[in-house]
């Protein structure tokens, strides 16, 4: 007997820190969605950035503007729960979200992914953006790396960003 698989809808979610002269997006997560036995499931998957991030060029942004930039998973989750609260609410909501999401901070086009039935939502997401964040090098090949020495780090690390994980269900 075959397995069916389920499909999941997955988008990437990138800051563009200048419109005027677009450089490399930075990526930022990951967004799945499933609708499942009458239940929505929404997963969101990522980073969020503190204030000192390099790269994000936020020194000379305020108030909404920046709060979009460093807040964006809180205010992706709260659209989405907007978008599933009517009882008559008709999916997909990552299209949805795309058309609201298309400034600075933006989804790409989401995409349908086949997952084993047995297939966890979150870690699905987790190893989504890890692929995301950091791309295997198109070689087949593996090469073996030098072992490298693990130094301990005491104290309280300045960490440049926040890993986040939000779920939400209808």
């Amino acid at each position: 007997m075959a397995t069916t698989r389920r499909k999941i809808r997955v988008a990437r979610v990138e800051y563009q820190p200048d419109l005027h002269q677009p450089a490399q997006p930075i990526p930022l997560g990951v967004i799945l969605e499933e609708l499942r036995g009458g239940t929505w499931q929404f997963v969101i998957f990522g980073r969020q950035p503190r204030n000192d991030a390099p790269g994000l060029q936020l020194e000379n942004t305020w108030g909404p503007f920046r709060n979009v930039v460093t807040g964006w998973s809180d205010l992706m989750l709260k659209n989405a729960r907007e978008l599933m609260a009517p009882t008559d609410a008709k999916g997909p909501l990552l299209d949805q979200l795309a058309q609201r999401w298309n400034l600075n901070v933006y989804l790409r086009k989401p995409e349908t992914k086949l997952v084993s039935p047995a297939a966890d939502l979150a870690a699905c997401a987790n190893q989504w953006f890890e692929e995301y964040i950091n791309p295997r090098p198109a070689s087949k090949k593996k090469v073996k790396k030098a072992r490298k020495s693990v130094v301990p780090v005491s104290g309280n690390r300045n960490r440049r960003w926040l890993s986040i994980s939000l779920q939400a269900h209808a």
